[in-house]
Protein backbone atom coordinates (compact mmCIF):
# COMPACT_ATOMS: atom_id res chain seq x y z
CA UNK A 1 0.00 0.00 0.00
CA UNK A 2 3.06 2.03 0.86
CA UNK A 3 4.93 2.13 -2.00
CA UNK A 4 1.88 1.98 -4.41
CA UNK A 5 0.72 5.62 -2.93
CA UNK A 6 4.19 6.41 -2.78
CA UNK A 7 4.70 6.71 -6.43
CA UNK A 8 1.40 8.09 -6.97
CA UNK A 9 2.88 10.93 -5.46
CA UNK A 10 2.99 14.38 -7.53
CA UNK A 11 6.17 15.21 -6.85
CA UNK A 12 6.07 19.31 -7.39
CA UNK A 13 2.56 18.83 -4.92
CA UNK A 14 5.65 18.73 -2.11
CA UNK A 15 7.03 21.80 -2.86
CA UNK A 16 6.93 24.16 -0.02
CA UNK A 17 4.69 26.70 -1.75
CA UNK A 18 1.94 24.27 -2.32
CA UNK A 19 1.67 22.28 0.04
CA UNK A 20 1.58 25.62 2.57
CA UNK A 21 -1.45 26.18 0.91
CA UNK A 22 -3.22 23.35 1.55
CA UNK A 23 -5.29 24.11 4.86
CA UNK A 24 -6.63 27.64 3.37
CA UNK A 25 -10.34 28.07 2.11
CA UNK A 26 -10.67 26.94 -0.91
CA UNK A 27 -7.45 24.82 -1.23
CA UNK A 28 -8.45 21.74 -0.24
CA UNK A 29 -7.96 20.24 -3.29
CA UNK A 30 -4.46 20.64 -3.20
CA UNK A 31 -1.55 17.91 -3.50
CA UNK A 32 -4.45 15.07 -3.19
CA UNK A 33 -1.58 12.62 -3.42
CA UNK A 34 0.40 13.95 -1.03
CA UNK A 35 -2.70 13.77 1.49
CA UNK A 36 -2.79 9.83 0.61
CA UNK A 37 0.07 9.23 2.17
CA UNK A 38 -0.61 11.23 5.21
CA UNK A 39 -3.75 9.57 5.73
CA UNK A 40 -2.12 6.39 5.26
CA UNK A 41 0.52 7.08 7.64
CA UNK A 42 -1.54 8.02 10.45
CA UNK A 43 -3.55 4.84 9.78
CA UNK A 44 -0.61 2.48 10.60
CA UNK A 45 0.00 4.36 13.80
CA UNK A 46 -3.69 4.62 14.38
CA UNK A 47 -3.62 0.60 13.74
CA UNK A 48 -1.14 0.11 16.36
CA UNK A 49 -2.54 2.11 19.31
CA UNK A 50 -5.61 0.33 18.77
CA UNK A 51 -4.86 -3.70 18.95
CA UNK A 52 -2.49 -2.73 21.38
CA UNK A 53 -4.66 -1.26 23.65
CA UNK A 54 -8.14 -1.89 22.26
CA UNK A 55 -9.07 -4.66 24.34
CA UNK A 56 -9.34 -4.19 28.37
CA UNK A 57 -9.56 -7.82 29.47
CA UNK A 58 -5.63 -8.16 27.86
CA UNK A 59 -3.16 -8.86 30.49
CA UNK A 60 -0.31 -7.14 30.68
CA UNK A 61 1.43 -10.09 29.47
CA UNK A 62 -0.59 -10.65 26.65
CA UNK A 63 -0.33 -7.15 25.56
CA UNK A 64 2.84 -7.68 25.69
CA UNK A 65 3.14 -9.63 22.86
CA UNK A 66 1.46 -7.45 20.76
CA UNK A 67 3.91 -4.70 21.19
CA UNK A 68 6.56 -7.52 20.64
CA UNK A 69 4.23 -8.21 17.04
CA UNK A 70 4.73 -4.76 16.07
CA UNK A 71 8.20 -4.35 16.95
CA UNK A 72 8.76 -7.63 14.40
CA UNK A 73 6.46 -6.00 11.97
CA UNK A 74 8.53 -2.83 12.38
CA UNK A 75 11.91 -4.88 11.34
CA UNK A 76 10.57 -6.34 8.64
CA UNK A 77 9.58 -2.63 7.22
CA UNK A 78 13.28 -2.20 7.66
CA UNK A 79 14.27 -5.13 5.81
CA UNK A 80 11.61 -4.21 3.16
CA UNK A 81 13.09 -0.60 3.16
CA UNK A 82 9.52 0.50 4.18
CA UNK A 83 11.19 3.69 6.16
CA UNK A 84 7.01 5.24 6.21
CA UNK A 85 5.41 2.41 7.81
CA UNK A 86 8.25 1.92 9.85
CA UNK A 87 8.33 5.54 11.29
CA UNK A 88 4.49 5.34 11.79
CA UNK A 89 5.13 2.00 14.48
CA UNK A 90 7.83 3.77 16.05
CA UNK A 91 6.15 7.10 16.56
CA UNK A 92 3.22 4.84 17.49
CA UNK A 93 4.45 2.75 20.43
CA UNK A 94 6.55 6.16 21.44
CA UNK A 95 3.23 7.60 21.54
CA UNK A 96 2.23 8.60 25.35
CA UNK A 97 -0.63 6.33 25.27
CA UNK A 98 1.78 3.18 24.93
CA UNK A 99 4.54 4.76 26.09
CA UNK A 100 3.41 5.11 30.07
CA UNK A 101 2.22 1.39 30.47
CA UNK A 102 5.20 0.02 32.60
CA UNK A 103 3.50 -3.12 33.32
CA UNK A 104 3.37 -4.12 29.40
CA UNK A 105 6.71 -2.85 28.72
CA UNK A 106 8.33 -5.05 31.81
CA UNK A 107 6.89 -8.03 29.63
CA UNK A 108 8.28 -7.06 26.36
CA UNK A 109 11.70 -9.82 25.69
CA UNK A 110 15.24 -8.50 26.13
CA UNK A 111 15.60 -9.25 22.63
CA UNK A 112 12.73 -7.36 21.03
CA UNK A 113 13.30 -4.54 22.99
CA UNK A 114 16.85 -4.27 22.15
CA UNK A 115 15.58 -4.30 18.31
CA UNK A 116 12.68 -1.58 19.23
CA UNK A 117 15.76 0.26 20.39
CA UNK A 118 18.00 0.00 17.49
CA UNK A 119 15.19 0.69 15.01
CA UNK A 120 14.60 3.95 16.63
CA UNK A 121 17.97 5.21 16.73
CA UNK A 122 17.43 5.43 12.64
CA UNK A 123 15.54 8.64 13.78
CA UNK A 124 17.06 9.97 16.38
CA UNK A 125 17.84 13.94 16.61
CA UNK A 126 21.83 13.10 16.78
CA UNK A 127 23.58 15.18 14.55
CA UNK A 128 20.77 16.74 13.17
CA UNK A 129 19.04 13.18 12.32
CA UNK A 130 21.59 12.53 9.69
CA UNK A 131 21.56 8.80 9.86
CA UNK A 132 18.02 8.76 8.64
CA UNK A 133 19.37 10.99 5.74
CA UNK A 134 23.24 8.71 5.04
CA UNK A 135 20.55 5.58 5.64
CA UNK A 136 18.07 7.02 2.97
CA UNK A 137 21.31 7.96 0.45
CA UNK A 138 23.04 4.66 1.38
CA UNK A 139 19.89 2.53 0.77
CA UNK A 140 17.78 4.66 -1.51
CA UNK A 141 18.20 2.70 -4.66
CA UNK A 142 19.77 -0.36 -3.27
CA UNK A 143 18.71 -3.90 -4.18
CA UNK A 144 18.60 -5.19 -0.57
CA UNK A 145 18.53 -3.54 3.32
CA UNK A 146 21.62 -3.50 4.99
CA UNK A 147 21.15 -3.13 8.65
CA UNK A 148 23.36 -5.05 11.14
CA UNK A 149 20.76 -5.53 13.29
CA UNK A 150 18.61 -7.56 11.19
CA UNK A 151 19.32 -11.42 11.70
CA UNK A 152 20.95 -13.38 9.32
CA UNK A 153 17.96 -15.16 8.16
CA UNK A 154 16.46 -11.83 7.64
CA UNK A 155 19.52 -10.73 5.62
CA UNK A 156 19.40 -14.05 3.28
CA UNK A 157 16.43 -13.99 2.32
CA UNK A 158 15.84 -11.35 0.01
CA UNK A 159 19.16 -12.66 -2.08
CA UNK A 160 18.29 -15.97 -1.77
CA UNK A 161 15.16 -15.59 -3.10
CA UNK A 162 16.05 -13.01 -5.95
CA UNK A 163 13.89 -10.45 -4.51
CA UNK A 164 14.77 -7.15 -4.94
CA UNK A 165 13.27 -4.39 -3.28
CA UNK A 166 12.38 -0.83 -3.36
CA UNK A 167 12.74 2.07 -1.27
CA UNK A 168 9.44 3.69 0.30
CA UNK A 169 11.10 7.22 2.34
CA UNK A 170 9.33 8.99 5.27
CA UNK A 171 7.69 11.73 2.92
CA UNK A 172 7.94 13.98 5.94
CA UNK A 173 11.44 14.55 5.47
CA UNK A 174 11.46 15.90 1.93
CA UNK A 175 7.98 18.05 2.73
CA UNK A 176 9.75 19.88 5.95
CA UNK A 177 12.89 20.90 3.62
CA UNK A 178 10.62 21.98 0.90
CA UNK A 179 9.14 24.05 3.39
CA UNK A 180 11.51 25.48 4.91
CA UNK A 181 13.96 26.13 1.65
CA UNK A 182 10.84 27.71 0.93
CA UNK A 183 10.19 29.81 3.90
CA UNK A 184 14.00 30.80 4.03
CA UNK A 185 15.01 31.53 0.68
CA UNK A 186 13.11 34.69 -1.25
CA UNK A 187 11.92 33.98 -5.02
CA UNK A 188 13.40 36.77 -6.15
CA UNK A 189 16.87 38.38 -5.71
CA UNK A 190 17.23 42.59 -6.39
CA UNK A 191 13.77 43.34 -7.19
CA UNK A 192 12.41 40.71 -9.81
CA UNK A 193 15.91 38.61 -10.81
CA UNK A 194 14.85 34.65 -10.48
CA UNK A 195 16.62 32.99 -7.19
CA UNK A 196 18.11 30.50 -9.45
CA UNK A 197 19.54 28.87 -5.97
CA UNK A 198 16.69 28.43 -4.23
CA UNK A 199 14.87 26.62 -7.76
CA UNK A 200 18.78 24.30 -7.80
CA UNK A 201 18.05 23.40 -4.21
CA UNK A 202 14.08 22.70 -4.76
CA UNK A 203 15.32 20.46 -8.05
CA UNK A 204 17.45 17.98 -6.03
CA UNK A 205 14.81 17.34 -3.39
CA UNK A 206 12.17 17.23 -5.99
CA UNK A 207 14.60 14.72 -8.48
CA UNK A 208 15.41 12.07 -5.19
CA UNK A 209 12.03 11.71 -4.38
CA UNK A 210 11.72 10.71 -8.64
CA UNK A 211 14.63 8.62 -7.67
CA UNK A 212 13.05 6.73 -5.17
CA UNK A 213 9.77 6.35 -6.93
CA UNK A 214 11.37 4.70 -9.91
CA UNK A 215 12.69 2.35 -7.28
CA UNK A 216 9.53 1.25 -5.81
CA UNK A 217 9.03 -0.24 -8.83
CA UNK A 218 11.63 -3.30 -7.73
CA UNK A 219 8.87 -4.39 -5.74
CA UNK A 220 6.52 -7.34 -6.05
CA UNK A 221 4.78 -7.90 -3.37
CA UNK A 222 1.45 -9.01 -3.83
CA UNK A 223 -1.74 -7.39 -1.08
CA UNK A 224 -3.61 -9.16 1.24
CA UNK A 225 -6.94 -8.98 0.87
CA UNK A 226 -8.35 -10.11 4.46
CA UNK A 227 -5.42 -7.94 5.51
CA UNK A 228 -6.44 -4.88 3.76
CA UNK A 229 -10.26 -5.31 4.98
CA UNK A 230 -9.20 -5.68 8.64
CA UNK A 231 -6.97 -2.91 8.45
CA UNK A 232 -9.62 -0.39 6.92
CA UNK A 233 -12.30 -1.70 9.47
CA UNK A 234 -10.27 -0.58 12.56
CA UNK A 235 -11.63 1.84 15.17
CA UNK A 236 -9.72 5.39 14.92
CA UNK A 237 -8.88 6.84 18.67
CA UNK A 238 -8.31 10.16 18.93
CA UNK A 239 -5.47 11.20 21.27
CA UNK A 240 -7.37 11.84 24.14
CA UNK A 241 -9.30 8.28 23.96
CA UNK A 242 -6.06 6.26 23.36
CA UNK A 243 -5.11 8.05 26.43
CA UNK A 244 -8.09 7.41 28.91
CA UNK A 245 -8.35 4.09 27.54
CA UNK A 246 -4.09 3.96 28.99
CA UNK A 247 -5.29 5.34 31.64
CA UNK A 248 -8.13 2.44 32.36
CA UNK A 249 -5.47 -0.13 31.48
CA UNK A 250 -2.97 1.30 34.45
CA UNK A 251 -3.54 3.81 36.46
CA UNK A 252 -1.12 7.19 36.39
CA UNK A 253 -0.13 6.22 39.70
CA UNK A 254 1.42 2.91 38.57
CA UNK A 255 2.58 4.55 35.30
CA UNK A 256 6.36 5.97 34.87
CA UNK A 257 6.91 8.36 32.04
CA UNK A 258 10.69 7.17 32.17
CA UNK A 259 10.36 3.43 31.23
CA UNK A 260 11.55 3.15 27.89
CA UNK A 261 15.52 4.20 28.12
CA UNK A 262 15.35 5.93 24.48
CA UNK A 263 16.32 9.43 24.09
CA UNK A 264 13.69 12.19 23.73
CA UNK A 265 12.31 12.94 20.05
CA UNK A 266 13.82 10.11 19.06
CA UNK A 267 10.49 9.01 17.26
CA UNK A 268 8.14 11.37 18.74
CA UNK A 269 6.66 14.55 16.80
CA UNK A 270 3.50 15.75 15.82
CA UNK A 271 1.33 13.97 13.83
CA UNK A 272 1.07 14.52 9.85
CA UNK A 273 -1.74 17.25 9.03
CA UNK A 274 -4.57 15.33 9.94
CA UNK A 275 -7.55 17.80 10.08
CA UNK A 276 -10.28 15.88 11.00
CA UNK A 277 -10.39 16.47 14.56
CA UNK A 278 -8.12 18.92 16.16
CA UNK A 279 -7.44 16.50 19.41
CA UNK A 280 -6.05 13.51 17.30
CA UNK A 281 -2.82 14.95 16.53
CA UNK A 282 -0.54 11.70 17.34
CA UNK A 283 3.11 12.68 18.44
CA UNK A 284 5.11 12.04 15.18
CA UNK A 285 8.75 13.36 13.90
CA UNK A 286 9.71 15.31 11.82
CA UNK A 287 13.37 15.69 9.94
CA UNK A 288 14.57 18.82 9.16
CA UNK A 289 18.21 17.89 9.05
CA UNK A 290 21.60 17.39 7.54
CA UNK A 291 25.11 18.83 8.37
CA UNK A 292 25.35 22.31 7.02
CA UNK A 293 23.12 25.50 6.76
CA UNK A 294 24.61 25.53 2.89
CA UNK A 295 22.51 22.48 2.16
CA UNK A 296 19.49 23.78 3.78
CA UNK A 297 19.73 20.47 6.46
CA UNK A 298 19.83 22.80 9.59
CA UNK A 299 17.02 22.05 11.36
CA UNK A 300 16.79 23.98 14.38
CA UNK A 301 13.63 22.94 17.44
CA UNK A 302 10.55 25.26 16.67
CA UNK A 303 8.12 25.78 19.13
CA UNK A 304 4.55 26.68 17.86
CA UNK A 305 3.98 29.16 16.20
CA UNK A 306 7.64 29.32 14.30
CA UNK A 307 8.74 30.15 10.60
CA UNK A 308 5.37 32.76 11.74
CA UNK A 309 5.50 34.73 7.95
CA UNK A 310 5.10 31.56 5.85
CA UNK A 311 4.66 28.88 8.57
CA UNK A 312 2.00 28.27 11.09
CA UNK A 313 1.71 25.32 13.62
CA UNK A 314 -1.16 25.44 15.59
CA UNK A 315 -2.22 23.71 18.62
CA UNK A 316 -4.46 23.67 21.17
CA UNK A 317 -3.57 27.05 22.68
CA UNK A 318 -2.01 28.82 19.98
CA UNK A 319 -2.87 31.61 18.11
CA UNK A 320 -2.21 32.37 14.90
CA UNK A 321 -0.50 36.20 13.80
CA UNK A 322 -1.48 37.91 10.76
CA UNK A 323 1.13 35.90 8.27
CA UNK A 324 0.85 33.26 5.83
CA UNK A 325 -0.64 29.94 7.24
CA UNK A 326 0.58 26.42 6.76
CA UNK A 327 -0.65 23.76 9.29
CA UNK A 328 2.25 21.99 9.03
CA UNK A 329 2.45 19.55 11.94
CA UNK A 330 6.14 18.03 10.67
CA UNK A 331 8.24 21.13 12.85
CA UNK A 332 9.16 19.33 15.71
CA UNK A 333 8.40 20.82 19.21
CA UNK A 334 11.41 21.56 21.62
CA UNK A 335 10.82 19.21 24.95
CA UNK A 336 11.21 22.31 27.27
CA UNK A 337 9.33 24.68 25.31
CA UNK A 338 12.03 26.60 23.61
CA UNK A 339 13.81 27.03 20.47
CA UNK A 340 17.20 25.64 20.13
CA UNK A 341 20.12 25.63 18.11
CA UNK A 342 20.85 23.04 15.90
CA UNK A 343 24.49 23.15 14.68
CA UNK A 344 25.74 26.49 13.51
CA UNK A 345 22.41 27.91 12.66
CA UNK A 346 18.69 28.93 14.35
CA UNK A 347 15.43 30.82 13.61
CA UNK A 348 14.56 33.91 15.51
CA UNK A 349 11.19 35.58 14.90
CA UNK A 350 11.12 39.14 15.25
CA UNK A 351 9.02 41.65 15.59
CA UNK A 352 8.34 45.47 15.06
CA UNK A 353 8.49 47.55 17.61
CA UNK A 354 5.25 49.19 17.46
CA UNK A 355 1.91 49.31 19.62
CA UNK A 356 0.55 46.35 17.96
CA UNK A 357 3.66 44.49 17.15
CA UNK A 358 2.00 41.29 17.34
CA UNK A 359 3.16 40.18 13.69
CA UNK A 360 6.77 38.42 13.77
CA UNK A 361 8.51 37.34 11.16
CA UNK A 362 11.48 34.35 10.71
CA UNK A 363 14.99 35.19 10.17
CA UNK A 364 17.52 32.35 9.66
CA UNK A 365 20.61 33.28 11.64
CA UNK A 366 24.13 31.28 11.12
CA UNK A 367 27.04 31.48 13.15
CA UNK A 368 28.40 34.03 10.52
CA UNK A 369 26.04 36.94 10.52
CA UNK A 370 26.34 40.15 12.41
CA UNK A 371 24.00 42.17 13.49
CA UNK A 372 23.79 44.56 10.60
CA UNK A 373 22.93 41.52 8.42
CA UNK A 374 20.51 40.31 10.38
CA UNK A 375 19.07 43.88 10.80
CA UNK A 376 18.32 43.98 7.40
CA UNK A 377 17.21 40.52 6.75
CA UNK A 378 14.35 41.52 9.25
CA UNK A 379 13.98 44.96 7.60
CA UNK A 380 13.55 43.26 4.33
CA UNK A 381 10.83 41.13 6.06
CA UNK A 382 8.84 43.65 7.04
CA UNK A 383 9.45 45.83 3.84
CA UNK A 384 11.27 48.44 5.89
CA UNK A 385 13.28 49.20 2.15
CA UNK A 386 13.42 53.22 2.48
CA UNK A 387 15.25 53.23 6.06
CA UNK A 388 18.93 51.74 6.79
CA UNK A 389 20.07 49.25 9.23
CA UNK A 390 21.87 52.01 11.34
CA UNK A 391 18.71 53.05 11.91
CA UNK A 392 17.23 50.12 14.35
CA UNK A 393 18.54 48.26 17.18
CA UNK A 394 18.15 44.06 17.91
CA UNK A 395 17.06 43.39 21.14
CA UNK A 396 16.14 39.85 22.43
CA UNK A 397 13.08 40.05 24.66
CA UNK A 398 13.46 37.55 27.23
CA UNK A 399 10.51 37.95 29.68
CA UNK A 400 8.15 41.03 30.51
CA UNK A 401 11.01 42.88 32.55
CA UNK A 402 14.09 41.70 30.87
CA UNK A 403 15.75 42.70 27.17
CA UNK A 404 18.49 42.05 25.92
CA UNK A 405 20.28 44.63 23.29
CA UNK A 406 22.58 42.57 20.68
CA UNK A 407 25.55 45.34 20.08
CA UNK A 408 26.05 47.35 17.14
CA UNK A 409 28.61 44.58 15.43
CA UNK A 410 28.23 41.51 17.26
CA UNK A 411 27.57 37.90 15.90
CA UNK A 412 23.99 37.70 16.71
CA UNK A 413 24.39 33.59 16.83
CA UNK A 414 26.43 33.61 20.17
CA UNK A 415 25.17 37.27 21.05
CA UNK A 416 21.52 36.43 22.11
CA UNK A 417 20.49 34.25 25.03
CA UNK A 418 19.87 30.73 24.13
CA UNK A 419 18.30 29.67 27.10
CA UNK A 420 15.57 31.99 26.24
CA UNK A 421 12.88 32.22 23.51
CA UNK A 422 13.59 33.22 20.21
CA UNK A 423 12.22 36.55 19.90
CA UNK A 424 13.61 39.34 19.13
CA UNK A 425 12.53 43.47 18.59
CA UNK A 426 13.45 45.95 16.01
CA UNK A 427 13.59 48.68 17.19
CA UNK A 428 14.13 52.41 15.97
CA UNK A 429 17.14 53.87 17.37
CA UNK A 430 16.60 57.09 18.95
CA UNK A 431 20.15 59.10 18.17
CA UNK A 432 21.36 62.53 19.49
CA UNK A 433 22.12 65.44 17.49
CA UNK A 434 25.88 64.38 15.29
CA UNK A 435 25.36 60.93 16.50
CA UNK A 436 24.10 59.54 13.30
CA UNK A 437 26.47 61.06 11.17
CA UNK A 438 29.39 59.61 12.96
CA UNK A 439 28.07 56.30 13.24
CA UNK A 440 27.04 56.56 9.38
CA UNK A 441 30.89 56.75 8.34
CA UNK A 442 30.79 53.20 8.07
CA UNK A 443 27.48 52.69 7.36
CA UNK A 444 27.97 50.91 3.72
CA UNK A 445 30.64 48.17 5.09
CA UNK A 446 28.35 46.15 7.03
CA UNK A 447 25.85 46.28 3.57
CA UNK A 448 28.72 45.05 1.50
CA UNK A 449 29.66 42.22 3.33
CA UNK A 450 25.59 41.30 3.35
CA UNK A 451 25.79 41.33 -0.34
CA UNK A 452 28.86 39.33 -0.81
CA UNK A 453 27.37 36.41 1.43
CA UNK A 454 24.42 36.41 -0.40
CA UNK A 455 26.05 35.80 -3.74
CA UNK A 456 28.71 33.59 -1.71
CA UNK A 457 25.89 31.34 0.01
CA UNK A 458 22.68 32.06 -2.14
CA UNK A 459 21.15 34.11 0.23
CA UNK A 460 20.77 31.26 2.88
Amino acid sequence: MDAELFKKVVPYHCLGSIWSQRDKKGKEHLAPTVRATVTQFNSVANCVITTCLGDRNVTARDRARVVEHWIEVARECRVLKNFSSLYAILSALQSNSIHRLKKTWEEVSRDSFRIFQKLSEIFSDENNYSLSRELLIKEGTSKFATLEMNPKRAQKRPKETGVIQGTVPYLGTFLTDLVMLDTAMKDYLYGRLINFEKRRKEFEVIAQIKLLQSACNSYSISPEEHFGAWFRSLERLSETESYNLSCELEPPSDSASNTLKVKKNTAIVKRWSDRQAPSTELSTSSSCHSKSCDQLRCGPYLSSGDLADALSVHSAGSSSSDVEEINMSFVPESPDGQEKKVGDCCIIRVSLDVDNGNMYKSILVTSQDKAPAVIRKAMDKHNLDEDEPEDYELVQVISDDRKLKIPDNANVFYAMNSTANYDFVLKKRTFTKGAKVRHGASSTLPRMKQKGLKIAKGIF
